[in-house]
């Protein structure tokens, strides 16, 4: 699901999370559904087809009632920081709490502060690139994202508490924010690697008229291959009757409605994904095409790509034109095969 172009709320599903992403006007909360309150003089811009809220040294955006959590909790945030001298890298924090995120180009810093005890890990590529951050904490120990990836881990002392009560110059005495901030979302638990893959590629899917594995869908099928040849011809007189290989495990399941996005295109969120033997594909890379049409007749599109499976072995395929279709999907070895129909 691409950025709204308007005010969308949170998604069902997701009602216990915190959402906010750039509008040409300012920044809007979906959890709330109000615009944020700005101090400064900053003004908004649009990169990657996406509105942003352009930082400086000043400018800030309030929030409508303050994070303050205690771990387990994740944050991932979409920005850049366009400053060199590291002065003004502060995206989000509480002057008064010693707490907050630091994104500095001169070092090459992502930080952050919990309870005085701070952690930071080096990125492996510019950070003045709009790029997603995420940071997990669960069982003492902050993970650092980037992109999707882990790039470092930090041990606390501190509680892991997390307290936001500005985006952009969230610390005042001078440190801003030179960049650019397109969304975030705060989430009260620890995400796995797996699901922070898959939420990095589709950040909106949290809200309404996006796709998120925990709001309701609809029935679907899925089909998994067994291991080793099928039952091909040999010699003359053999035909596709002979043993060959193992037979096929179809199970069905609930979820798997596909749902619009804006703009013509959609995600499709798939059921659990579970071979023949009985295993949930958790955390794993599959390979999918999306069939737009119906089996035996030419498909009005075909979309390839490929995604990671959250913890619960379910995956999502976004920027899919809308209509009705299929998803095929494998693993790594090929040896699992899935189908299951919905409409984007």
């Amino acid at each position: 699901m691409a950025q709204p172009s308007g005010q969308v709320a949170l998604a069902a599903g997701s009602a216990s999370e915190h959402f906010w992403y750039a509008q040409s006007t300012g920044i809007w909360d979906a959890k709330n559904s109000v615009m944020l309150t700005k101090t400064g003089s900053a003004g908004m811009s649009t990169e990657g087809g996406a509105n942003v809220a352009v930082g400086d040294a000043a400018t800030s955006y309030a929030l409508q009632s303050a994070i303050n959590m205690a771990g387990p909790w994740t944050v991932l945030i979409r920005c850049r920081n366009g400053a060199t001298s590291g002065s003004n890298g502060m995206v989000f924090g509480d002057m008064s709490y010693d707490n907050y995120l630091w994104l500095r180009q001169s070092a090459g810093i992502l930080a952050m502060a919990i309870e005085s005890s701070g952690g930071s890990a080096n990125p492996t590529a510019d950070v003045t690139a709009m790029t997603t951050w995420g940071l997990v904490f669960g069982s003492g120990v902050l993970t650092f994202y980037k992109d999707g990836t882990s790039i470092g881990t930090s041990n606390y002392t501190g509680g892991g508490h997390l307290k936001i009560t500005k985006l952009l110059a969230g610390y005042a005495g001078g440190f801003g924010f030179d960049g650019a901030f397109e969304c975030a979302n705060v989430i009260p638990s620890a995400l796995t690697a797996g699901d922070i893959t898959t939420r990095t590629a589709n950040l909106y899917a949290v809200l309404a008229g996006g796709t998120n594995a925990s709001d309701p869908g609809g029935t679907g099928t899925s089909t998994g291959s067994g291991s080793g040849g099928d039952a091909t011809g040999g010699s003359s007189g053999t035909n596709a009757s002979d043993p060959g290989g193992t037979g096929t495990s179809t199970g069905s399941g609930s979820g798997g409605t596909a749902t619009g996005g804006a703009a013509g295109t959609g995600s499709f969120t798939s059921d659990v994904l579970v071979n023949n033997t009985g295993t949930v594909l958790a955390s794993t890379t599959v390979y999918w095409s999306w069939w737009q049409g119906a089996i035996g007749a030419t498909p009005t599109s075909l979309t390839h790509g490929s995604s990671v499976t959250n913890s619960s072995g379910i995956f999502t395929a976004a920027s899919l034109p809308t209509g009705a279709g299929f998803m095929l999907a494998r693993d790594s070895s090929g040896a699992t095969v899935y189908y299951q129909p919905g409409t984007i």
